[in-house]
C-alpha cells in the first residue's frame, strides 16, 4: 500500500510538470526568452517520469515478493552482499529455511571453488584492495602470485570481467603489453 501511494505521488508530479510544460510551450511560442524556461520544464517532465517508473517498479517488486514469483520463489543471497562475498549476509527468498541455511550457504558459497572452463583467472577479496576502491585483486598466469592462490574467491573469463566485478590486476603481475 505504501509503495502505491509513490506511484500516486509519482504520477500526480508527473501531471503536474506536463501541464507546466505545455504552459511553457505556449508562452515560447510568444517569447524567445521562454526557452530556458521550457528546457527547465521538459527536464521536471522527464524527472517525474522516471520516479513514475521507479514507483511501478517498487510495486511489482513488493508483488512479487508477496506473491513468491520470479527469483523470490527461490533461496538467494542479497546481491550487494553476494558480489561483496559476505557469506553471513541475509538470505532472501520463499525458499529460505532456517533450518537448512548452512546446506545453503554451502550450496551458494562453496569451499573450494571449481575453475569453470577456460576461466583461469583467479580473483581473491581483499581489505588492501579497497584502498584503491576495488573490491579484491584478479591474478593471471603470468603473475608470480598465481600459482600460490590455491582458494580464490572468484574465477573469471577475462581481465574485462573481473574489472567489471570491481577487482584490480595483481601488482606483480606482468604486463601484457611488450614495452620498449
Amino acid at each position: 500500500k505504501l509503495a502505491e501511494g509513490d506511484v500516486q505521488r509519482a504520477e500526480a508530479a508527473r501531471n503536474a510538470a506536463e501541464v507546466a510544460l505545455k504552459y511553457q510551450q505556449r508562452l515560447m511560442k510568444n517569447d524567445v526568452g521562454i526557452q530556458a524556461q521550457t528546457d527547465q520544464a521538459q527536464y521536471t517532465l522527464r524527472a517525474a517520469e522516471v520516479a513514475v517508473k521507479l514507483a511501478h517498479l517498487k510495486v511489482d517488486e513488493a508483488r512479487a515478493k508477496d506473491d513468491h514469483q520470479g527469483l523470490w520463489k527461490g533461496c538467494f543471497a542479497a546481491p550487494r552482499e553476494f558480489r561483496a562475498g559476505r557469506k553471513d549476509g541475509a538470505l532472501l527468498g520463499a525458499a529460505c529455511r532456517a533450518d537448512r541455511d548452512r546446506e545453503i550457504r554451502e550450496a551458494l558459497f562453496p569451499e573450494n571453488l571449481v575453475m569453470p572452463a577456460s576461466c583461469n583467472i583467479k580473483g581473491k577479496y581483499a581489505v588492501r584492495a579497497r584502498v584503491t576502491g576495488n573490491l579484491g585483486i584478479y591474478h593471471l598466469q603470468a603473475c608470480r602470485s598465481y600459482p600460490g592462490l590455491t582458494k580464490p574467491d572468484r574465477w573469471f573469463c577475462s581481465e574485462e570481467d573481473a574489472q567489471a566485478a570491481g577487482f584490480r590486476r595483481a601488482y606483480n603481475c606482468r604486463s601484457t603489453t611488450k614495452s620498449k
